[in-house]
């Protein structure tokens, strides 16, 4: 296992894709050495260009994300405001049927996921497989030791609007350009 004792780890993410599961499990284990996801997940990044730094880029179904926002959140809540601040966009305050009616990526969940796999010395991890790679996500954070410890998958809460094929596919048409980039890359990938 590799030391850890002087790491951190720099954890990006859209949210809605196990973004809290992950941080909260590493941070306990790198003793809170882990930045904060209210502070930086969701800002643009630049390479942290710091060897002390694993850089990690979570990232899940952008419809799951989408539909864990509107599940979890008030389109006026806090998070929405911050979410949409740290993006440097306006704050997204229609209900999710507007959401889906108006067709575009508002949360600008393509142009978040470009920026991180175009960063520098970081891994990008996709959350729908990342139990299938723990032990090269472990093993990388210096973490392999404590495989045996990290969380089941739990599937997620289904949405109603996936019982709803017309709505459910044009929310997925939004995001037709982000899921074709996302399958050109594996579900564990490293950037240089």
């Amino acid at each position: 296992m590799k030391n850890i004792e002087n790491k951190y780890v720099a954890l990006h993410s859209p949210g809605g894709c196990g973004t809290i599961l992950f941080w909260s499990w590493v941070g306990e284990r790198y003793n809170n050495r882990i930045t904060p996801q209210t502070a930086v997940h969701h800002i643009n990044v630049v390479s942290m260009g710091n060897n002390n730094v694993n850089v990690v880029y979570l990232y899940g179904d952008p419809v799951d994300c989408v539909l864990s926002f509107y599940r979890r959140h008030d389109k006026d809540s806090i998070f929405n405001n911050a979410h949409c601040r740290h993006l440097m966009i306006p704050p997204v305050t229609i209900t999710l049927d507007e959401y889906i009616e108006n067709g575009k990526d508002l949360f600008q969940l393509e142009r978040f996921f470009d920026n991180h796999i175009n960063m520098k010395n970081s891994m990008v991890i996709k959350y729908e497989d990342m139990w299938e790679n723990l032990d090269e996500i472990l093993g990388h954070l210096g973490l392999g030791d404590h495989i045996n410890e990290f969380p089941e998958y739990k599937e997620r809460s289904v949405h109603p609007i996936k019982n709803n094929p017309e709505k459910y596919n044009k929310l997925k048409e939004i995001y037709s350009g982000l899921y074709d980039k996302m399958s050109k890359i594996p579900s564990v990938y490293y950037t240089n």
